[in-house]
């Protein structure tokens, strides 16, 4: 556990509740709860839920409770499996950063020491925090595109997998947008601010973030259509081929059917056919299915259908 205040310098300190200058914390699961044994601070239900105890979906959202704002934020990766939790509390002039993914809450902790602490405020280390979050969705969609634009050149009819993949595709991006959806609500519930904890002239930097945020979201909604006309031009492949199939089957029957009206017909030897005790009889019938098969071919070739 980890708390710093922003003075000339980011310095090292204890955690402070009513504090005036900007206090940043950092912390897993396990050091909010010694915090709680200790102060008591926040409410039961927000622990159970940074524990992962509750009910809940994994839903990105922000809370408000007396005296604290308390907001719970995903990072989005294309499996559901292991998703990266980071829960926040906010209180007066502080931001505490709860996350038990070690990676996650070192990068977190660089991003925000890097600011400026001479000018750095609640809402601009919020931005960050928010910021992280969309930049891993960016980093996806950046990887969904590029697979898309390789995707649309190997696409062939005769790939019977490319369909499962589509699907895959269309529930990822489905996923991602209702990941943007709660994103955007999580930025319009900070930006109502019911505590009072925000200055006026410093939630441009809360806005900023959540302009990015349309931004991208308009960058899914525009990849889901794009998605949607890969698959259009996949089934029409599909159905042109199908169409080609059907077409040769088509001009064979129409070309052999009939032959097997001739063979059918000499085929009954009756023996009031002149044609069976006929000398030539055999050549005969090998000279009209020839001759036949050639009218057809002419017709079919002057109509051009072949």
């Amino acid at each position: 556990m980890m708390f710093y205040t922003a003075k000339d310098a980011w310095m090292p300190c204890e955690w402070q509740k009513d504090t005036t200058n900007l206090l940043v914390g950092f912390c897993k699961s396990e050091d909010l709860i010694y915090m709680q044994k200790q102060m008591h601070l926040f409410s039961k239900n927000t622990i159970k839920e940074v524990l992962g105890q509750s009910d809940d979906k994994k839903v990105n959202k922000v809370d408000t409770y007396y005296g604290y704002v308390f907001g719970i934020l995903y990072l989005f990766t294309k499996y559901k499996q292991d998703t990266p939790k980071i829960s926040f509390y906010i209180v007066l002039h502080t931001l505490l950063i709860v996350c038990d993914d070690e990676t996650c809450l070192q990068e977190l902790q660089k991003e925000i020491l890097q600011l400026d602490p001479g000018v750095c405020t609640l809402e601009k280390t919020l931005r960050e925090v928010l910021e992280y979050v969309l930049f891993h969705v960016e980093r996806q969609l950046d990887e969904v595109e590029n697979e898309m634009t390789a995707f649309d050149e190997k696409i062939s009819p005769f790939d019977r997998g490319i369909a499962n993949e589509f699907r895959e595709y269309r529930r990822l991006m489905l996923r991602m947008s209702h990941f943007m959806e709660q994103i955007l609500d999580v930025c319009e519930n900070l930006l109502e601010d019911e505590n009072t904890f925000f200055h006026t002239e410093h939630l441009h930097q809360l806005k900023i973030a959540k302009d990015k945020a349309v931004r991208i979201e308009e960058r899914v909604r525009m990849m889901e259509e794009y998605i949607e006309q890969l698959k259009e031009e996949f089934q029409f492949q599909q159905d042109y081929k199908l169409n080609q199939t059907m077409y040769v089957f088509t001009v064979v029957t129409v070309i052999f059917l009939p032959l097997t009206l001739i063979v059918g017909w000499y085929g009954m030897n009756f023996t009031s056919m002149p044609e069976v005790t006929w000398k030539y009889g055999y050549l005969f019938v090998i000279l009209l299915s020839v001759s036949v098969v050639g009218c057809l071919l002419l017709y079919l070739k002057r109509k051009k259908l072949l």
